[in-house]
């Protein structure tokens, strides 16, 4: 191999892997394993309805931490981003009556009980999003 062939041959190289080591600074790494989202098991909350004693209950929620990540651009929005939240994937209705109503109060308590949870975009009809930038 002439010297101009193996020069080209380990340039190529080098730029390939430089350009492999830059993708893998930018782009998000594998998922850290201590990230999860889950069911989470007998939350204590309180239940409250107007005209009925605050009764507490145990329902399933969702937690955990999801991946998130954000590339700088110079152009508008100057980012590329992903903020994902764990939040429900799929939820069962429930239904509790409450104790001590006032006469003509309905007593029944419908709230919603976590079945399964994921990571996913944050959106407003279905998960808290105002602290989200």
């Amino acid at each position: 191999m002439s010297f101009d062939r193996m020069h080209l041959s380990v340039l190529t190289f080098s730029l390939c892997a430089g350009g492999l080591l830059l993708l893998g600074a930018v782009l998000p790494s594998q998922a850290d394993p201590s990230l999860g989202c889950d069911v989470w098991r007998d939350v204590s909350l309180y239940a409250e309805k107007e005209g009925c004693e605050r009764q507490q209950i145990s329902v399933d929620a969702c937690k955990g931490r999801c991946d998130t990540w954000q590339i700088p651009h110079l152009t508008p929005p100057f980012r590329t981003s992903s903020h994902t939240v764990c939040t429900y994937e799929r939820v069962e209705t429930r239904t509790t009556q409450l104790q001590n109503c006032q006469p003509g109060v309905d007593p029944t308590y419908v709230y919603h009980n976590a079945v399964s949870c994921r990571c996913a975009m944050c959106h407003a009809h279905n998960t808290s999003c105002e602290t989200l930038v």
